[in-house]
């Protein structure tokens, strides 16, 4: 659920940051406009999971017919929240990285 999502927020953050004390750089121009484009994978990360929730809750999914979209969602459903901890674990690294930039 969310508190497995968040601590593994947090051990990839810790991560970044461990690797990050070893060396302190710049954000390449590349990692700059990742960091730009992260928020806003993550909210439509975030809306599509909620989507996927929704869709879920509808009685008719479940009768005979709707298998294989039932199979599908299910299948989104379970990755999802890996791909937002991912991106949120990216985003913080390059925050921490852009943070040292300025030290």
């Amino acid at each position: 659920g969310v508190q497995a999502i968040l601590g593994r927020v947090q051990e990839a953050a810790q991560a970044a940051a461990d690797a990050g004390a070893a060396r302190a750089r710049k954000l390449s121009t590349r990692e700059q406009q990742e960091l730009v484009e992260l928020p806003k994978q993550i909210e439509a990360l975030e809306q599509e999971l909620a989507d996927v929730d929704a869709q879920l809750g509808d009685p008719a999914l479940y009768e005979a017919a709707n298998s294989e979209r039932f199979a599908a969602l299910t299948k989104r459903r379970e990755a999802l929240p890996d791909e937002l901890a991912a991106a949120y674990a990216r985003w913080e690294e390059l925050e921490e990285i852009a943070e040292q930039a300025k030290r």
